[in-house]
């Protein structure tokens, strides 16, 4: 899962970050090939207006860049804010990134990137919103494009009613368990050695749960197409029995709880599928991890 950046001079644009003392280009334009953003209905990501990545460089500080455009693939970032102060000066001759841009987000001399993931994720009706993932990206400042990877593994859910017979409803939220694995919190990618898989840090405070809330915004469920929800968690192993898969929906007794039996090794920027029908009281899990980039 990657996106090309690349980067270009300063311009006379009104939002260019003009009158700051920068060591960075304060524009860079910024591609996907499948990553990011929000995953489309043809699987490609677009960006959208708004969208915020850290930048890092040698002074270490964590410069702001926006998106003005929205449902492209390709758009042109621009520095908006001045970074904090550094902490850490970075000897290493490479620029990092982070996305999406938090004031959480810092980067150490040895070029480990700190983020964090959400323990509590939002829905959004009218895409696949990729916001809350973790992607990161390191190149020598004498290059001229960022690659963004996407540190983080996704659980998609598919949900629809088990017939036209059971009741309307919506489902209220996902909420993911885990007995052993610490799901969300402070998040480190050591991106030394290339791998750029987030994993959860000890500091802060770990949570082993994540919910993916407003869910009901997808309205009610059909009995014949699957709604598609999308939640991104930790990559890494989960043993048998690990996870639970609980979907709150607002008819209790359409409420279901279910663990999952089997063992799942999750590469960074795959999947997992759940499928499910509510009243029909089943999972259909689909076993092979998608080998594709997202």
């Amino acid at each position: 899962s990657a996106f090309a950046v690349v980067l270009s001079g300063c311009s006379s644009d009104s939002n260019d970050g003009g009158g700051m003392d920068i060591d960075a280009p304060s524009k860079f334009k910024a591609t996907f090939e499948n990553s990011r953003a929000y995953l489309g209905e043809d699987d490609y990501c677009y960006w959208e207006i708004g969208d915020e990545a850290s930048v890092f460089t040698q002074t270490n500080k964590n410069w702001k860049f926006k998106s003005y455009k929205g449902d492209v693939k390709m758009t042109e970032l621009t520095m908006t804010e001045e970074g904090v102060n550094p902490t850490t000066e970075i000897t290493i001759d490479d620029y990092f990134a982070i996305f999406p841009s938090t004031a959480a987000n810092t980067v150490d001399a040895n070029g480990v990137l700190y983020s964090q993931l959400p323990s509590t994720q939002t829905y959004n009706p009218s895409k696949v919103d990729m916001g809350t993932a973790i992607m990161v990206s390191r190149i020598p400042s004498s290059s001229n494009a960022f690659e963004f990877k996407n540190s983080c593994a996704l659980i998609k859910f598919y949900i629809k009613k088990y017939s036209a017979a059971v009741k309307e409803v919506k489902v209220k939220s996902i909420e993911i368990m885990s007995k052993a694995n610490n799901l969300a919190g402070d998040m480190y990618v050591e991106t030394a050695g290339g791998d750029f898989t987030a994993k959860v840090a000890t500091t802060g405070t770990p949570s082993k749960t994540i919910m993916l809330t407003n869910c009901d915004a997808a309205g009610a469920l059909s009995h014949e197409e699957y709604t598609e929800y999308l939640v991104a968690i930790p990559a890494g192993t989960y043993a048998k029995n690990d996870l639970t898969i609980s979907i709150d929906t607002d008819v209790d007794e359409l409420d279901y709880i279910v663990t999952l039996p089997k063992q799942y090794v999750i590469a960074r920027s795959k999947y997992i599928e759940l499928k499910t029908m509510l009243g029909g009281k089943s999972l259909e899990i689909n076993d092979d991890v998608d080998s594709k980039d997202r």
